[in-house]
This record gives C-alpha cells, sequence and structure tokens, in this order.
C-alpha cells in the first residue's frame, strides 16, 4: 500500500475563518535520503568557460568579449547599460580605427554583418541598414561614413594571397550560414590534456609556448557538452571556411594590425584554442551532411577578420587572420574530446 503524502483540503471561505489542520493525527515526519550520485564536473562547457576563471558560463554569440570582460562578467553587461562615450570622433580622426569600443560595440559589427548582403550592389539598401543599426546600439550618426568605408574594404580585399576572385564580396546568401550555433559531446578533458594535444601536433601558428600557456588555464576537469557560436561559414569552389568577425582595438596605429601583432593577440586571447574547437566542431557536421567530405579536399580553413585593421591599400596582410590546421590535429582533438569520434572523414 502507498503511503499518502498529498492531501487536499478546501479552504475556509467565510470572513475571518481559520484554516483548521485535520483531525489532529499525525505520524512520525521524515524526509528522505537521497542516494544518487551528482557529477559535478559534467557541465555545457565552452571556450569562454575553459579561459574563464568565473564560474559563470557567459558563452553567447561571440560579440568579441575580451578576456577581461571574461575574468569580470560585470563589465560585459554594463556595456549596454551605461551611455557610450566617444561617439563623435575629434577632428581628423573620422576613421574605423576611432569607432567607439568595448562589447557594445562587438554587438554591433557582429550583428551588421549578419544583416548584410555581400553580393548586392546596392550602396543605398547598405546605408540604411548603417543607419538603422547606429540607431539600434546607440552610436551617433556620424559613424556612417567610416562603416560604410570599412565594410567596403572588408568585402573587397583578396582573402588568401594571389586569389583576387577570393572575396566576401562574391558571396551570396546561399553560401553562407551567420551565427551557427553547435554542440557536441564531450570527454572529461582537463588544461593537461590539451598541453600534450597541442604540443605533439603543433602547428604553423601554435608557436613555441602557446601550450604551455594552456596548461595555465585552471579551469577543473570538465565533461558533458561543448557548445559554441560560429559567426559564419560560408563555401568557396567547393570548400568551406570559418569566419570570426573581430572588433577588437589594437591600437590607433594601422600598423598594429600586421598578421605580426594579428598573431600575438592570437595567442595571448586564447583564439587559437578557440578556432581549433569550432573548426572541429564544423568538421564533424559537415562529415554528417555532406556526401563525400574529406577535411583535405573540402576544408579551407579559418579566417580572423579583424574589422579595424583591414586596409584595401595594404591589402589583406593587414587584418586578416588565417589558418588552415593539420588534418593530424583536427583528428587527435577529436578522439580527445568527442566519445566516439569517427576518424578524418577520409
Amino acid at each position: 500500500m502507498t503511503k499518502r503524502t498529498i492531501e487536499l483540503a478546501p479552504l475556509p471561505s467565510g470572513p475571518g475563518a481559520e484554516y483548521q489542520l485535520g483531525s489532529g493525527k499525525t505520524g512520525k515526519i521524515s524526509c528522505k535520503t537521497f542516494k544518487g550520485r551528482i557529477e559535478v564536473n559534467w557541465k555545457v562547457a565552452s571556450y569562454s568557460s575553459l579561459i574563464s576563471r568565473q564560474s559563470i558560463d557567459l558563452e553567447l554569440p561571440d560579440h568579441d568579449l575580451l578576456r577581461d570582460s571574461y575574468n569580470h562578467p560585470r563589465d560585459y553587461f554594463s556595456e549596454f547599460s551605461e551611455p557610450e562615450l566617444g561617439q563623435v570622433p575629434a577632428p581628423g580622426k573620422e576613421n574605423i580605427l576611432s569607432f567607439p569600443k568595448g562589447a557594445r560595440a562587438g554587438v554591433f559589427f557582429h550583428n551588421l554583418f549578419e544583416h548584410l548582403d555581400f553580393n548586392r550592389d546596392d550602396t543605398k539598401q547598405m546605408e540604411n541598414l548603417i543607419t538603422r543599426k547606429l540607431q539600434e546600439y546607440g552610436f551617433d550618426a556620424y559613424w556612417k561614413k567610416a562603416i560604410l568605408q570599412m565594410i567596403d574594404t572588408v568585402l573587397c580585399v583578396p582573402l588568401i594571397p594571389d586569389r583576387k576572385d577570393f572575396v566576401l564580396a562574391s558571396l551570396t546568401a546561399e553560401n553562407r550560414i551567420n551565427e551557427m550555433a553547435f554542440f557536441f559531446p564531450l570527454n572529461p578533458i582537463a588544461p593537461s590534456d590539451l598541453v600534450k594535444l597541442f604540443t605533439k601536433n603543433g602547428g604553423i601558428h601554435i608557436k613555441t609556448g602557446f601550450p604551455e600557456r594552456l596548461g595555465k588555464l585552471t579551469f577543473s576537469p570538465v565533461g558533458g557538452y561543448m557548445k559554441g557560436y560560429i559567426d559564419m561559414i560560408f563555401k568557396h569552389r567547393e570548400r568551406f571556411y570559418l569566419v570570426d568577425w573581430k572588433s577588437n582595438d589594437l591600437g590607433s596605429d594601422i600598423e598594429k594590425y600586421q598578421t605580426a601583432f594579428l598573431a600575438k593577440t592570437m595567442d595571448q586571447a586564447y583564439y587559437i584554442l578557440q578556432y581549433h574547437l569550432y573548426i572541429l566542431a564544423l568538421h564533424q557536421y559537415l562529415q554528417l551532411r555532406v556526401p563525400g567530405y574529406s577535411y583535405q579536399n573540402n576544408f579551407g580553413g579559418v579566417f580572423y577578420i579583424f574589422l579595424r585593421g583591414v586596409d584595401h591599400r595594404k591589402g589583406r596582410q593587414y587584418g586578416i587572420f588565417h589558418d588552415l590546421p593539420s588534418q593530424d590535429i583536427i583528428v587527435a582533438l577529436g578522439h580527445a574530446l568527442i566519445p566516439g569520434f569517427q576518424g578524418p572523414g577520409r
């Protein structure tokens, strides 16, 4: 016979009436003892939770929360509640390098590029979009000209040397996906595991010292799921590419956006770890969705585009970071992180 643990009783309806306990019969009161097991290291992890010292996970669509924002989450939210400073530039500084900094700017740029039609030569429509987004995010309309020039440069600069036709302006809406979210199951992983992976499978952009810096991360061993958001995926000549928009302020001098400076930023902000995780997620997706897909034949790499530093006069050596990790490191990462990983996708 099942014990009765819940009883329904009508409430008194008259004025001033008080509820009276039933017949006054009471039994021994006790609570059940929890005998289950809570996996304290199981969670939905992300790139941001791996590099952050906070227990809170701020992984949202990537809007350039810098490491200081990860370590101080309140700073991120205050960006959206306080008035934006420095909206109108000083005379002679009307360019994208002097555009206001911070998380609000990051969200603005990401949202702008998400809604841009790269392939449509309609300046009026683009101006209307810029005006609307500037107003939506609280920036002065004075910035419209600088934003328009920046967009024109970003869309028209060749992404790879000697490939003048390889520009974002050639992409149609059918060949790109914006803000793609992903999840994949995650084996238990610790900083020491990442050190071993990147030490053994180092590539051209994994310089001496980066694996050791991974060992300084302070996250506890974690398993469960990995999640993230890829700013843009696009297809060009049967190859797939990953794009991450960056609004980081590296300085008021365009020379600070040379490839060498970008490589340093990629290292210090742990973006190298970020894009390896994102490539692994995209690789898994393409294996499932594209018949005949292989990493070597159909993946073209990742572009981190630092929007403030792209300059048409200087070409792709400024503001654009590109890497194509070896298949070996992506496969090694897959075997280490994903239960039942199926291999290289040959």
